[in-house]
């Protein structure tokens, strides 16, 4: 699937979330946490999640990136470190909903 690398996460009052002052997108917010270890992963799914991150980190001057089955599996995995309010929206950005 095709994501745009420009989507904006928003707060509970439905404005835009800032990051540092910046808008928070959901690039960004998939990109942490494929870097964030919470537990331990196996030496290839730290490769896996390392990849994809590296992967992303290339899609900023794009304006777009994709994702196979795999790769979404392995951010699905990565948002759930999120709060239920970045985390759903985060899913539904990925699910495409």
């Amino acid at each position: 699937m095709r994501y745009a690398s420009d989507y904006v996460l928003l707060n509970a009052d439905g404005t835009p979330a800032e990051d540092d002052g910046k808008d928070a997108t959901a690039l960004e917010g998939l990109r942490r946490a494929l870097i964030t270890d919470t537990k331990q992963f196996s030496a290839d799914q730290k490769a896996k999640r390392f990849a994809l991150w590296s992967k992303l980190g290339d899609s900023w001057a794009e304006g777009e990136f994709e994702l196979d089955a795999g790769e979404l599996a392995t951010a699905l995995e990565a948002i759930e470190i999120y709060p239920t309010l970045v985390y759903g929206q985060l899913a539904a950005f990925l699910n495409q909903k």
